[in-house]
């Protein structure tokens, strides 16, 4: 079991710089795009609910990775410098979990829920989760049980915020 939540590639692939910056940055470009999209198309509430929850599992990663990260990242313990276009200071801790696939999974369940789209737009979303969380193992920033607490905790504090959203909704509705 190690050997697959532990794997990395036994050679690191050299990206371009520019597949650096789109695979390191869209994903938050994707975050801004929902939060306008749930701001506009639904309510100002579901969208300071994803950022409350977006803000909530933001300091949970950070003080996981702070205090509890079991490990460094795979290509700071195979002595690679860091890739280009990422901060350097950002990228020297601890690896565990993916704040990438934590954000990206919680956008991802908000959508899902509020707006219920047809199940081949939701297969869709989430197929393309899996080129931004593959890239982060292949090039070394994160191992697959990294990804997999990311997608995990993403989906708890996604549930949470909707949870939160839906009772203060059903609680307005009330009055």
């Amino acid at each position: 079991m190690d050997k697959i939540l532990f794997w990395q590639p036994t050679v690191y692939p050299t990206p371009s710089p520019f597949i650096w910056i789109f695979f390191n940055y869209l994903p938050w470009i994707f975050l801004i795009l929902g939060f306008l999209l749930l701001f506009f198309q639904k309510s100002r509430l579901s969208a300071f609910f994803f950022l409350f929850s977006l803000a909530l599992a933001e300091l949970f990663e950070n003080f996981l990775k702070a205090t509890l990260s079991p490990w460094r990242r795979p290509f700071l313990d195979q002595a690679l410098p860091t890739p280009p276009a990422l901060l350097s200071s950002h990228y020297s801790g601890g690896s565990f979990p993916s704040g990438h696939a934590l954000k990206l999974t919680l956008l991802f369940i908000f959508l899902l829920a509020l707006f219920r789209p047809s199940r081949p737009l939701r297969f869709l979303l989430f197929f393309l989760l899996f080129p931004f969380l593959f890239f982060r193992v292949i090039t070394g920033l994160h191992y697959p049980v990294d990804i997999l607490a990311g997608l995990a905790l993403g989906l708890l504090f996604g549930y949470i915020g909707l949870i939160l959203y839906r009772f203060i909704i059903s609680r307005l509705s009330k009055k």
